[in-house]
């Protein structure tokens, strides 16, 4: 960008940061037992306002293959592997087929929808509601 970009309310990061948070919350949690896993073969791919963070492992030549690791902030494991990729894991998640639930912010009650963060921050200077793009409450 020519000129710098003003950032309305949050600083979203970057996969890169959060690729090592997880590889860091693996080292100094000791990982999970039962999974042998060099964290450099931890790459993040998602993360939840929970905040979780959802992950590949890269132990595979073909990303295909790749499973899903969930790095939970309050969940019953600190870490939880899926034996299948991404888009497995998120239909599941999405269809409600998962006992014990794996994040920690529970999608159940919500209408699931993506919105990019700069349309939230878009909206959020307009003072709408950046998840809905309605007018905000002021009722706190």
């Amino acid at each position: 960008m020519p000129l710098p970009k003003e950032y309305i309310q949050w600083d979203p990061g970057t996969f890169e940061e959060e690729t090592e948070n997880a590889r860091c919350t693996w080292e100094m949690l000791g990982g999970q037992e039962g999974l042998d896993i060099d964290p450099d073969h931890i790459l993040a791919w998602g993360i939840t306002s929970g905040p979780d963070l959802l992950c590949w492992l890269t132990t595979d030549p073909d990303p295909d293959q790749w499973p899903v690791l969930v790095c939970g902030r309050h969940t019953c494991e600190d870490f939880t592997l899926f034996p299948y990729g991404m888009v497995e894991f998120l239909r599941r998640l999405l269809l409600d087929e998962y006992d014990p639930y794996p994040l920690s912010i529970n999608l159940r009650d919500a209408s699931p929808r993506y919105v990019h963060w700069l349309e939230e921050q878009k909206r959020w200077k307009a003072g709408l509601d950046p998840d809905s793009g309605l007018p905000r409450s002021v009722d706190h």
